[in-house]
């Protein structure tokens, strides 16, 4: 760090430490991940506790003078990791204090002092000496210590909030992750779903029995048996379907699940804890929440690119269903639906595209009809509930470069009758490092249930056997909590370059086979995508212009930068609208192209670039449909493109020739995500995801599969071959989930 010659070998402030030699910052004694500039800045306030340390102070001391930045992005991302960190809050600091526009100060207690930094101190403690030697101390004592009391809390502010009361309910490890949960209305039980199946767990003592599997989903079934101890061959029941939980009904004694099976297809079941056996109540739905007086269940259908687009009701025994309201255009969908209190209105998040953007909103409807009302809209948006004394509460992250969301809990007060805000939303939680979703509360509001997550992604190596058609067990080349996905080799073969937000920063990295540690190639703010040039000189990446806006696929123009892949300035290739990444053939090709979809999403057109004199002629174009999304690839011999239709087993074959285009189905699969040629140009990479897991397959030009690799602990995977065509580099996702309940909030 610097300037740590100027600081002690230790600093203590709150439950945190740092020791300015190492850069290291403990929370009661546990070492917290954060580097770079947020320690920096740290230093350098804790070097002036209770000083304004000015923006440009911090900018002249984190970058020299000829580093070419967005000094503002780059320290507005450092102090939002600083306080993540710190779990300290922007609106009511505990530690670190913001002058809008002008710098920041440090105000908390340094070192155990117990004295805390602020601009105002109260009287001094010899004055009120002096009054108390007075006669009439014990009447004027009272009456002046009151006085100091009401000054004190009149200069302070108000008493800090209640604490938070927490409890962790599961505790499953990686790759046994909880995937979804909700208590009952009265607190007694939570039921909740892992890879195992279904289970109902007492709040009280933990006591956790399973639930069997329906006969109709393909096992063999006993009623609603529950058992203490699953028996092994519930590991078969992921082959048949994924459950998530719904919603109680109100007299805890049933719940709704929803049941996804690797087609694609949905049902929704009842499952009691009275001995009788789960049963369906409907086909081709996602239930979300049961009403107020247990007569109504709301659900969704037709689902789409964005959500689902209708939202319907329906009995309790799945009858008599009405549509309430649909979305009105092909970028808009609807999820996650709640009730509100008195069982008059409801709530959904909404998901519209427009134009450069995506949004998120929470939108009120009226069950009688009219306009929806708009709660409140961010594209950080991951929760809600309405809690039955007409709060929301709700689960916002606050953007991230690393794997795990800095995701924290808000309320707002609701007008049940409008359906409109009454207040302005307040912050419950100030936590860092993972996401809160699948929340439910019990009927009397006092207690809330969600799910804390987090994951992380590293690359995986595997060594192709038998024409692409087998794969040796892959093993991790990187060993990082973040993000770090494979996008390209070395023209050699010996290292993958791949994306990391190792450190508190997106970068391209350069990691050899043999090797532990990887060589920076490049470093942003911002995401990032890298490929390389058919001869293997240049590093191919795009930079966006907003860290707001979506990334591939975005109307926003995207700047293709490169670089040698030896080290050297960026410089610009051409600006575009790309859809996907830019691919590149393999030498003797010279061929490389992007994608661009027209404003009207019903054409892919695709062009060539050189990666030294940019832009060139357009090649082709591909018919699409506008309310699906899709993935493609360019041929290492350049003589045809891939085209995958995302979710679907269709894959199109589109020669740069000018013959026909063909259409290969992959019988047996479904929900294809991602596509890469083999480097023989006789077939492709790609994954199956369901709500299962994710399988890495090998499909040959004749459409027939081979599965190389199953990830049961994510939903999504690829693989990039080598150019030698011996190893495969692998996007390995490793997820961990966990119930937990706060009180007092």
């Amino acid at each position: 760090m610097k300037n740590a010659s100027l600081l002690p070998a230790t600093i203590r402030f709150g439950v945190f430490e740092l020791n300015p030699q190492s850069g290291e910052l403990r929370k009661k004694g546990m070492k917290i991940r954060l580097q770079g500039q947020p320690v920096e800045i740290l230093g350098i306030l804790l070097e002036h506790p209770g000083e304004v340390v000015t923006r440009e102070e911090l900018q002249k001391k984190l970058w020299p003078a000829d580093t070419f930045v967005d000094f503002e992005q780059g320290l507005n991302n450092a102090m939002k990791r600083l306080r993540a960190a710190l779990d300290d809050d922007a609106e009511s600091p505990h530690f670190i204090e913001t002058l809008p526009r002008h710098g920041y100060r440090f105000i908390g207690s340094v070192n155990g002092s117990g004295q805390t930094l602020t601009a105002e101190t109260g009287p001094p403690a010899s004055q009120i000496s002096r009054w108390l030697r007075f006669p009439w101390s014990a009447l004027a004592a009272s009456v002046v210590l009151g006085v100091l009391v009401l000054w004190s809390v009149s200069r302070t502010g108000p008493l800090p909030p209640k604490i938070l009361k927490q409890k962790q309910l599961t505790s499953s490890s990686v790759g046994k992750a909880v995937t979804s949960g909700a208590i009952s209305p009265d607190g007694k039980y939570l039921a909740y779903v892992d890879p195992l199946g279904m289970h109902v767990q007492s709040i009280a003592n933990g006591d956790t029995q399973t639930v069997s599997q329906p006969e109709s989903l393909g096992l063999q079934t006993q009623g609603l048996m529950l058992r203490s101890n699953p028996n092994p061959w519930f590991h078969d029941l992921g082959a048949n379907a994924a459950w998530s939980i719904a919603s109680w009904f109100p007299d805890s004694t049933s719940f709704l699940a929803n049941a996804k099976v690797p087609s694609g297809d949905t049902s929704i079941w009842v499952v009691s804890l009275l001995g009788r056996a789960p049963r369906k109540i409907r086909d081709d739905a996602t239930a979300w929440s049961v009403s107020p007086d247990g007569l109504q269940i709301v659900f969704t259908a037709v689902p789409s690119l964005f959500g689902s687009r209708e939202v319907w009701l329906m009995t309790r025994e799945g009858e008599q269903a009405r549509k309430l309201f649909a979305a009105t255009d092909e970028n808009s969908g609807f999820t996650r639906v709640a009730w509100s209190p008195d069982g008059k209105r409801v709530g959904c998040i909404r998901f519209h595209q427009v134009s450069d953007r995506f949004e998120f909103s929470i939108e009120t409807r009226d069950l009688t009809g009219g306009p929806p009302t708009v709660l409140l809209s961010s594209l950080l948006l991951h929760d809600f509930y309405w809690l039955p004394d007409g709060r929301v509460v709700y689960s916002l992250g606050e953007g991230r470069a690393t794997a795990a969301d800095n995701c924290n809990l808000w309320e707002v007060r609701v007008n049940m009758v409008t359906g409109a805000p009454v207040e302005q939303p307040r912050r419950l939680t100030n936590w860092a490092g993972f996401n809160v979703d699948h929340l439910s509360a019990t009927s009397d509001g006092k207690r809330l249930v969600f799910q804390k997550s987090s994951f992380s992604v590293n690359v995986h190596i595997g060594e192709l056997q038998d024409g692409n058609t087998k794969l040796t067990p892959p093993r991790k080349l990187t060993f990082s909590e973040g993000f770090n996905y494979p996008g390209a080799w070395t023209s050699d073969s010996k290292a993958v370059i791949f994306v990391s937000d190792r450190n508190g920063h997106w970068g391209i990295y350069k990691q050899e086979l043999n090797r532990d540690f990887a060589e920076t190639l490049v470093t942003s703010d911002l995401d990032l995508w890298g490929r390389t040039s058919p001869d293997g000189r240049w590093l191919l990446y795009f930079s966006s212009p907003d860290a707001n806006s979506p990334s591939l696929g975005s109307p926003t123009p995207l700047r293709l930068m490169r670089m040698p892949v030896t080290g050297g300035p960026p410089e610009l290739v051409l600006t575009a609208r790309l859809h996907g990444s830019a691919w590149c053939a393999r030498s003797p090709s010279t061929l490389c192209a992007f994608a661009e979809q027209t404003p009207d999403r019903k054409e892919l057109v695709f062009t060539a670039f050189d990666p030294v004199r940019g832009k060139g002629h357009e090649l082709t174009r591909f018919a699409t449909d506008t309310n699906a999304d899709y993935g493609w690839s360019l041929s290492p011999d350049a003589k045809r493109i891939g085209i995958l239709k995302i979710g679907g087993n269709h894959v199109y074959v589109l020669p740069l020739d000018g013959s026909p285009v063909r259409d290969l189905t992959v019988a047996g699969w479904n929900g294809f995500n991602s596509f890469d040629w083999s480097v023989d140009s006789k077939g492709f990479f790609t994954s199956n995801t369901t709500a299962l897991g994710a399988t890495l397959l090998f499909v040959d030009l004749k459409g027939k599969p081979h599965p190389l690799w199953q990830q049961r602990s994510g939903s999504f995977t690829w693989g990039v071959p080598s150019p030698d065509g011996r190893h495969l580099a692998i996007f390995g996702h490793d997820f961990n989930g966990n119930m937990w309940m706060i009180e007092n909030f």
